[in-house]
């Protein structure tokens, strides 16, 4: 990341994505990592965690692709998931 980011918007836009996507089966967002621990810099990444409840086979399929922690902007997966449950949705 290379500019700095106002974490408590980002997060709130990330909980308010995944209970749009997840809705009552949400369990936890949280943030880890040395945002959490309060020792990010400005081109710290962001640890943020998800816990949902009752994962379908579909929606394990859809985030097993973005299992590489290095592999996806935030912004990115935030967008898929989006796009993504609004097609599972239709």
């Amino acid at each position: 990341m290379s500019e700095e980011i106002d974490i408590e918007s980002w997060m709130a836009e990330l909980v308010e994505r995944m209970c749009y996507t997840f809705g009552e089966r949400l369990a936890l967002v949280g943030i880890q990592g040395s945002r959490a621990r309060g020792e990010a810099r400005a081109d710290s990444d962001i640890d943020a965690v998800v816990a949902v409840e009752g994962l379908s086979p579909e929606e394990r399929m859809f985030l097993d692709a973005y299992d590489d922690p290095g592999a996806f902007d935030a912004d990115e997966l935030a967008n898929a998931l989006l796009a993504w449950s609004a097609s599972v949705v239709e």
